[in-house]
């Protein structure tokens, strides 16, 4: 087997199993559901605040920038900006509350894109393999950057509706400084590494420090969401469900075609590897990110979760099939 689908499969492995090791714990008899939540708060800071920055800085600063990344820098910040601010007017017609609406915004927003999904299928369904997959961590990596600076600030105004209201330039400012904005500021400083070439320590690789930090992000991400995880709330959510399906597995990859013909009309065709992983990347569910999130800014983590699980599950079994027929088919 391949070193990397073996490191996948491996990878997948031990997150299934946190995961369920954080449900089990979660059903055990005379668990506190408060003190669940305080834990699974708690250990989602360390992910996004610690293991997540560090792992997002370590692959920018060893990404090689091709050509074709600067429309990159177009194209994915404009699908997360659409499609989550695209969310808003859809959440008030179903009467979402705010900390409903924050969690339905991250969630059309932000995509699987990463070595946790997106990414591990474009290494293995689009030639050359080391291309696509440098693609796609420069698409999650863009990902992340837009969405602290798109919707850190709306998750922040609605996991604390109830409390003072204020300025929109306060709300910008305090969202760019919070803790949970390392990510931004990590993913910028190594960025700046990379194209000012300064040389990457070949440790990191040769003493398995950013494998170690995918693993311990995606055990720690998984054992979170476990704790906070109903199996019972697929059916209570029905309108947000399908919003999100819309959304995720019709308007982003419809989007994104239009922007690649749009750069081929105007500017001429995209590097093939590129415009192959961005559409593959389009089609991705909803992001652990959110889950994550949503614990951290006060929102509607059972939401969700649930959001999370069912748009997941309908990727593996509708629109996966579909991706694969397309590329090797």
């Amino acid at each position: 087997m391949e070193p990397r689908t073996v490191k996948f499969v491996l990878f997948t492995a031990v997150s299934l199993a946190c995961l369920l090791a954080g449900y089990l714990w979660r059903r055990r008899r005379g668990i506190n559901e408060q003190k669940l939540a305080g834990l699974s708060e708690r250990v989602h800071f360390v992910t996004v605040v610690v293991i997540f920055p560090l792992a997002g800085l370590i692959s920018l600063w060893n990404l090689p920038i091709q050509p074709a990344s600067l429309w990159l820098v177009v194209i994915e910040p404009v699908a997360v900006a659409a499609a989550g601010f695209g969310m808003i007017p859809l959440a008030r017609l179903i009467r979402a509350e705010p900390r409903q609406l924050g969690v339905l915004v991250a969630s059309g927003g932000m995509g699987n894109l990463g070595f946790t999904l997106g990414g591990y299928l474009c290494y293995v369904l689009i030639e050359p393999a080391n291309a696509a997959l440098a693609y796609a961590v420069e698409a999650v990596s863009l990902m992340q950057i837009a969405g602290v600076i798109f919707f850190n600030p709306i998750l922040m105004h609605c996991g604390q509706a109830d409390g003072p209201r204020r300025s929109l330039a306060r709300m910008l400012y305090d969202s760019f400084v919070d803790w949970r904005a390392l990510m931004l500021h990590t993913a910028v400083l190594g960025a700046g590494l990379a194209y000012f070439k300064v040389p990457y320590p070949v440790q990191i690789d040769s003493w398995w420090i950013k494998d170690g930090l995918f693993f311990l992000g995606g055990g720690t991400a998984y054992f979170g969401i476990g704790l906070q995880l109903r199996l019972s709330d697929g059916g209570a959510y029905l309108p947000q469900h399908g919003l999100l399906a819309v959304l995720r597995f019709a308007f982003i990859p419809l989007l994104t075609w239009i922007m690649l013909q749009a750069i081929a009309v105007t500017w001429g065709p995209l590097d093939p590897v590129a415009a192959k992983v961005m559409m593959v990347e389009s089609f991705m569910p909803v992001a652990l990110a959110t889950v994550m999130l949503s614990n951290l800014f006060n929102l509607d983590v059972r939401l969700a979760c649930s959001l999370w699980l069912v748009n997941t599950g309908l990727f593996m079994l509708v629109v996966l099939p579909g991706l694969v027929w397309w590329l090797r088919g």
